[in-house]
């Protein structure tokens, strides 16, 4: 047809068993100004790119259905886990979980948990000397033998035991 003309080139090796084997497929795509390529065959083939590689469209789509899509200032990796060897450093100061809850850096110094309930393993060793609740109240650690608790009233379940006089 009239304006539908296409046409496509294939370059094969012989495979490993001496089969033809196309290894670069070039051809027409659906709209004009577009090809369509095919590196390698098979899935067990190896492509490697020396130097650096740029991708112009906004999105890699891997044989298991992942993909990476690239939209406006965020890149999303649609993979139910990503696994990250070495440090991670983040720019941004926020970090967002599926539930909503975050972990913030916006002020500088401060790293807020917008969890209702913030749960921790093991010990929790606080290098500063304040510990700040909500409400106003504060446990200070004022000096090396003194811890003061600024509540009006404190309330204690089970034995309290000291091993010094009690003001």
């Amino acid at each position: 047809t009239t304006g539908e003309e296409g046409g496509s080139m294939t370059f094969s090796v012989a495979s490993h068993d001496g089969t033809k084997t196309s290894g670069l497929v070039i051809e027409d795509g659906n709209a004009a100004g577009e090809l369509d390529v095919t590196i390698a065959a098979g899935t067990s083939s190896l492509t490697n790119v020396a130097g650096n590689l740029k991708v112009t469209g906004n999105t890699a789509s891997f044989g298991n259905g992942a993909t990476i899509v690239n939209t406006s200032n965020t890149l999303t990796i649609t993979e139910q886990d990503v696994v990250l060897s070495g440090d991670l450093t983040i720019n941004g100061n926020d970090i967002t979980f599926g539930n909503g809850e975050t972990i913030s850096n916006e002020t500088d110094g401060t790293v807020a948990i917008t969890a209702t309930t913030t749960s921790l393993s093991g010990n929790l060793l606080v290098s500063g000397n304040t510990t700040s609740f909500g409400n106003g109240a504060s446990i200070v650690n004022t000096d090396t033998g003194t811890l003061t608790v600024t509540e009006a009233k404190t309330a204690f379940v089970g034995d309290v035991s000291m091993n010094n006089n009690l003001y």
